[in-house]
């Protein structure tokens, strides 16, 4: 599977952006849509708590100050949700994401929006038991600190 665009690392502040971008459309969308018969309750408390989860793991990523990567916790995975939970709803808020920017070929920002969840859900792929960002971030951290003591 090839990168999609916003996948590489210069980017991740796109993608931790797109992440709380999520979380708020949600926040500000979801209560209506209960109002309307569009989604039931139980619904969109799941749909919130995941995209809570998807912006604290982009936190994390993002913030180099951040401490190593979170235990795995067996009823939590790592962020509040497990890995392969994340990923599907991920890949469901690209998919609505590009039907959206289908309807509105005019809108820049919703294709941009698409993109960026899409190199989201790109991140999210399970590798060595964890989302690949998590994967590649802990390692870079790793590196950074054995570098950094090979100095000291």
């Amino acid at each position: 599977m090839n990168a999609p665009p916003y996948a590489a690392p210069q980017h991740r502040h796109l993608c931790a952006r797109a992440a709380v971008t999520l979380l708020r459309a949600r926040e500000d969308a979801y209560p209506a849509a209960i109002t309307a018969g569009k989604i039931t309750a139980e619904d969109a408390d799941r749909g919130l708590h995941l995209a809570r989860c998807i912006a604290e793991q982009w936190r994390w990523v993002f913030d180099k100050g951040q401490p190593a990567c979170p235990a795995f916790d067996e009823r939590t995975d790592r962020f509040g949700a497990f890995n392969f939970e994340m990923a599907a709803e991920l890949g469901r808020a690209a998919d609505r994401q590009r039907v959206i920017a289908a309807r509105k070929p005019s809108d820049a920002g919703a294709e941009e929006l698409a993109e960026l969840y899409g190199a989201l859900a790109w991140h999210q792929r399970t590798h060595a038991g964890a989302a690949w960002i998590v994967h590649i971030v802990d390692v870079e951290r790793s590196a950074a600190a054995k570098a950094l003591a090979r100095a000291a």
